[in-house]
């Protein structure tokens, strides 16, 4: 099945004047934004370490100290109002490491990313042996 004419001409006239990329740059520049308050975060925190790559995207891979277990921290932080992604289901062995997570910005204001970060260090610090 197509979609209809009218939304193939609509998207077709948003792109030709020019919004598309402009949207793109927008998004771009906001996500980068915030990137960069959860990377200097990250650099103040000795306990958690970012993972894997360092040229964009819209979350983070985070691998937690090796007593972490990233499924009860997430109920934990999710108590605190942070949702985080527990990481052992992307692991394709029989034992996955319990410590790593995914932790998203993309959608989070800009003024609220700090003060989050800090609320979830104290969560893993909760959690400590």
């Amino acid at each position: 099945r197509h979609p209809p004419g009218q939304t193939q001409r609509t998207a077709a006239y948003f792109m030709a004047l020019g919004h598309y990329d402009a949207q793109i740059r927008r998004l771009r520049r906001h996500f980068s934004d915030r990137r960069k308050l959860l990377v200097d975060a990250l650099g103040r925190d000795s306990l958690l370490k970012e993972t894997g790559s360092h040229f964009g995207g819209t979350s983070f891979w985070i691998k937690g100290p090796d007593w972490l277990d990233s499924r009860k921290l997430a109920e934990k932080a999710a108590e605190a109002g942070i949702l985080i992604e527990p990481g052992d289901t992307f692991f394709n062995n029989d034992a996955p490491p319990l410590n790593y997570f995914r932790l998203a910005y993309s959608s989070i204001p800009e003024n609220r990313i700090t003060e989050g970060f800090e609320k979830l260090v104290a969560c893993v610090k909760s959690l400590a042996p």
